[in-house]
Parts: structure tokens; sequence; C-alpha cells
């Protein structure tokens, strides 16, 4: 760790598709307090209460604030930076926490923990995008929008990489998530679950439901649609 000065954490299915300084760009993301570039998310934030809630920070009024009541997603927009010489501080920090709790908690991300580290410690920020709203981090679900979107969302907010083979720009250096299928929805998501999620919030039902629970109820209902569209199709498909 001390040999270098920035570690820069990728998904195992990605491809750099052109070369840079990544040490300079690393200091860049990090220097601009932009590697936490938010989008508003349709439902990524049931994760993130849900690791705050373990770590005993969810109530915690600075990231409440800071989040606006957990709406907003970076996970995944931008290139993820840790630099080394706060590693040590940010270990020293989680020992404070009860190791079983996170440890065995799927929702805790180190990324999210480091976010509230550093947030907490060192006054950094997120970067919000309010006229950007996705299922989670935006950058995973670029396949949801058409051409002329992906490449504004990609140039407003300045990011690193793309889930998308269709469209990048000059600042773009790498693609993830090539395990999935072109065209396919990330993490199997649907256009109907993309609507189901957008109806849910628009409306309001979210507020109504305890927000550690929301998620999994809006996944239930999800599951039957989908369920119930599967089988109208074999029923067309014997008749």
């Amino acid at each position: 760790m001390n040999q270098y000065d920035y570690i820069i954490l990728v998904d195992s299915e990605t491809r750099f598709i052109k070369g840079c300084d990544f040490a300079e760009l690393a200091a860049s993301i990090w220097d601009s307090n932009s590697m936490f570039a938010s989008n508003i998310s349709y439902n990524c934030f049931f994760g993130l209460r849900r690791c705050f809630l373990t770590m005993g920070l969810y109530d915690n009024p600075k990231l409440m604030q800071e989040m606006e009541n957990y709406r907003y997603s970076f996970w995944f927009n931008e290139l993820q930076i840790y630099k080394c010489s706060c590693l040590p501080g940010f270990f020293e920090w989680l020992d404070s926490f009860p190791k079983e709790k996170y440890l065995n908690e799927w929702a805790c991300f180190e990324y999210y923990i480091f976010f509230a580290y550093l947030f907490l410690e060192h006054d950094f920020h997120l970067t919000k995008y309010g006229q950007f709203v996705s299922l989670g981090g935006i950058n995973e679900c670029m396949n949801f929008f058409p051409p002329a979107k992906q490449r504004d969302i990609l140039s407003t907010m300045n990011l690193h990489w793309t889930s998308s083979e269709d469209v990048t720009t000059d600042n773009v250096y790498l693609l993830f998530h090539l395990d999935r299928v072109r065209g396919q929805k990330t993490h199997g998501e649907t256009y109907m679950k993309y609507r189901l999620f957008k109806y849910a919030l628009e409306r309001r039902i979210v507020l109504a439901v305890e927000a550690v629970h929301c998620g999994f109820l809006l996944e239930a209902a999800y599951m039957v649609l989908r369920t119930a569209k599967r089988t109208v199709k074999r029923i067309i498909r014997r008749g």
C-alpha cells in the first residue's frame, strides 16, 4: 500500500479502451472531489440505507442532509479511487464498528463505508446531478437510455468509464460490466421493473412504507408481474 499514491478499484469484467496517465487521472478525480458523482436513484438507496443502518450511521443528521434522505446514489458512476495515505485512518475508524455486523451484511460495501468516512472525517461531499434519475447508479443502467442521453450523462457528470459499448466520450477510458449480454438490462433489470419503481416513487407510495423494507416489497411486486407476463406468453404460444 505504501508503494502507491492511489488505488483505482474496477470491476473484474472491465476493458481498457485507451490509455492515459492513470495516476494523474486518479489524483484529478480525488482532488476535484468528483468520485461520488450521484444521481437520484429509484432503488439503490435501499442498499445504502441498509448499510448505514447496520453501521449505526443511519440517523446521522449530516449524512441524512447530504444524501437528502438517501435519494442519491453514487454506486459505480465514477471510478472508485482510494488515496493510500488516507487508508490507515480509514482502517482505524472502521475498527471502531463491530465487525460481526458489517462483515455479515451484504449491503455493507466497502465503498459505501469509505464514503461515510471521507464525508464525516474529511469533509468530502457528493456531487449531485438531480436532473438524472435511474435505477441505482445511472452508469450501470446506461442501456436504459438512448445514445444522445448516454452522451449527455457522461459529459455532464464527467465520468471516466461506462457500461455501454455504444457511446463513449473523450474522457472515457474503460468499459465495465462486459459480462452482460449486449443490450441486456443491468442486473437483469427490465423496463417493466424500471416503470414499477418510477410509478411507486412518483406517487409517493414508498413514503407509506418503512424505507428499509420498501425495496423488498417493490421487488416482490416486480416478480409477480414478471411471472404473470411469462405465463401469458406461454399460454399464447401453446394456443
